[in-house]
């Protein structure tokens, strides 16, 4: 899950400013206090697994948009 982890945080932290993230062999969630610590984990994977999906299936959809302009 590397490869998606950068737009994962950029994604997350869009959602959520007020929480840090720490990258080293492990992401850690500074949280603020306001959300449940169970639930920002959860919403993090949601979106590297949004990242990891949108990465993986980007070439179908440009060939898809690229046949349907007959390019």
């Amino acid at each position: 899950m590397r490869p998606y982890l950068a737009a994962a945080i950029v994604r997350f932290t869009a959602l959520h400013a007020g929480i840090e993230i720490e990258v080293s062999q492990t992401v850690s969630l500074l949280d603020d206090g306001i959300a449940p610590v169970d639930l920002l984990v959860q919403e993090f994977r949601h979106c590297l697994y949004r990242e990891k999906i949108y990465a993986e299936t980007l070439p179908l959809r440009r060939a898809l948009v690229d046949g349907v302009l007959g390019r």
